[in-house]
């Protein structure tokens, strides 16, 4: 881990503060990327205005909050979408 953000203090936090971690696959609608020393976070699907932001950061910070880890779940979901997609071309 190279960064960490303490979402606790508005002083010295920044928007990741209002992005929670999902309760099930289907409520996760960002995606954590990280190229070199950056994170980046692509949507899933579209966004409507006012919709709660969550991403899921894996199985070890889910069970550290409580929630039924289900990265395998979300795993399968994106392979599945994925032929969805190539399927309706």
């Amino acid at each position: 881990m190279i960064y960490i953000i303490d979402g606790c203090d508005p002083n010295n936090s920044n928007w990741m503060r209002y992005i929670n971690c999902p309760n099930t696959v289907e409520q996760q609608n960002l995606q954590p990327i990280q190229y070199d020393r950056n994170m980046f976070y692509k949507t899933m699907r579209t966004i409507r205005p006012g919709e709660e932001l969550f991403v899921y950061y894996g199985d070890d910070y889910a069970r550290f909050l409580g929630i039924k880890p289900f990265s395998m779940n979300i795993i399968q979901k994106n392979i599945d979408d994925n032929h969805n997609i190539n399927d309706n071309d």
